[in-house]
């Protein structure tokens, strides 16, 4: 928790995301983007292709304007 990485979000664009839920047991990870509310959190499992390391993939500010 805590950490950066970049996620493709509920449109298929890859956003910069903060790790602000990990649940080992159900392999999830929950996913805050940069500039979003908490109410656009998504959950990820452990390994998605929809994850990638920070900054890999989204260079720059990703949040709303």
């Amino acid at each position: 928790m805590g950490d950066y990485i970049d996620a493709k979000d509920n449109q298929g664009d890859w956003r910069m995301g903060l790790i602000v839920d990990k649940n080992v047991n159900k392999k999830i990870f929950k996913i805050r983007f940069d500039g979003w509310d908490s109410k656009y959190d998504e959950s990820y499992r452990f390994g998605s292709p929809k994850l990638a390391d920070f900054r890999s993939m989204v260079i720059g500010y990703t949040g709303k304007k």
